[in-house]
């Protein structure tokens, strides 16, 4: 019956270790927020509840100067992870490693800063999982609140079966998502959003992979509006559903699509 499990405000050199979480409180309970500090480490940490009283987040993080998660599963919540910065409040330098974010109601990972003076930033996931939410596995959204993301970068993660898009970025900025599998998505394998500029897709295979089936929607999409300085290179773009393989309505300068293994620019 947690509403908080740990609470790390205003601290430095942090480490949390071999945690368990269950049944949090539904709707706004969070097993380990992260209001303020630096150096905050934690690792192999397990949280899981029942599918009908889902807490807010797994890992919720406000503000930081530095938060590594190694090993860690965060199951069952609304969010796995929930990136919210308000106004003036940065979240910098999140790292995580081998990380499942699964089974999650409606967010794998959402990156979101509640003002347009909050800014996340320079922040890594290296082979994570993020399958099996209610809407989007991945979220970076910068549009809602004109807010700033900049600096994301996804390493082989693994975006499986989730309800809508498999990653969906919204005018974050510096985006990179190298290698790694989407597939099985009820939407967009992966979306980026009207004027969402200076992002990378290097390597990624969108489509019928591991078992799983096709994306609903595209392998990639572009949508309308003035995205610039972009480039997708050396992926393997696959949909034999209702989807095409890349839909780029974008009409920004500097785009660049090459060597993608399903697509012919032609």
């Amino acid at each position: 019956g947690w509403w908080v499990g740990v609470k790390v405000n205003a601290v430095s050199s942090v480490t949390l270790r071999h945690l368990h979480f269950e049944a949090g409180v539904a709707a706004s309970g969070i097993a380990v927020q992260v209001n303020s500090g630096a150096n905050v480490l934690i690792q192999d940490t397990l949280v899981t509840n029942s599918s009908g009283a889902r807490p807010l987040a797994g890992i919720n993080i406000v503000a930081c100067g530095d938060v590594s998660m190694e090993c860690c599963q965060w199951i069952q919540c609304a969010n796995g992870g929930l990136i919210n910065p308000g106004a003036g409040q940065v979240v910098t330098s999140v790292r995580g490693v081998n990380c499942f974010f699964d089974n999650c109601g409606t967010y794998g990972l959402i990156v979101q800063p509640s003002s347009a003076t909050g800014t996340a930033q320079r922040s890594q996931f290296t082979q994570c999982w993020f399958s099996s939410a209610g809407t989007t596995g991945i979220l970076l959204d910068a549009a809602s609140n004109s807010s700033t993301i900049d600096g994301f970068e996804f390493i082989a993660p693994e975006v499986y079966l989730n309800g809508s898009h498999g990653i969906n970025v919204q005018k974050a900025i510096n985006t990179k998502i190298i290698g790694g599998k989407v597939a099985g998505n009820g939407g967009q394998g992966m979306l980026f959003g009207a004027n969402t500029v200076s992002f990378d897709v290097i390597g990624v295979t969108s489509g019928p992979v591991s078992g799983i089936t096709f994306n609903t929607g595209n392998a990639l999409q572009i949508a309308a509006g003035t995205s610039s300085n972009f480039l997708i290179a050396g992926c393997e773009l696959r949909n034999t559903g209702g989807g095409g393989v890349i839909s780029d309505s974008s009409t920004g300068t500097n785009r660049r699509k090459i060597d993608n293994r399903g697509y012919n620019p032609a």
